[in-house]
């Protein structure tokens, strides 16, 4: 019975080292395979992309809407000398919003004088 033992041990023994020569041939087969694969790097992926930008048309300093909020004019430069060149147009406007250097006014009917 002891006999048996050892003999059904070698039998494992020997099914063991099979099974392990058949796991290094599929990994040395594998490895081969992935030294075949060419590794790309990005910039040969990727097509070379051109852009073109036009000039860009600045942000004006003041805009004046009417009551449908529909731009009428755009005023482009220093706010101070804008307000000192048009101050009869800025007289019969509403401040609406401001954000960073741009302003926004609602241009108001003018009110006639009795």
């Amino acid at each position: 019975m002891w006999n048996n033992r050892i003999l059904s041990g070698s039998k494992f023994l020997a099914l063991g080292l099979v099974f392990l020569a058949f796991l290094a041939g599929a990994s040395n087969q594998a490895s081969a395979k992935e030294s075949k694969v060419k590794l790309v790097s990005e910039s040969e992926l990727l097509e070379p992309i051109t852009v073109q930008i036009e000039k860009i048309k600045p942000q004006p300093s003041i805009i004046l809407v009417n009551k449908n909020l529909e731009v009428v004019a755009e005023f482009y430069g220093s706010w101070e000398v804008l307000k000192e060149q048009f101050n009869q147009t800025f007289e019969n406007t509403s401040f609406l919003a401001a954000y960073k250097s741009q302003s926004i006014y609602m241009i108001t009917p003018e009110v006639t004088k009795k």
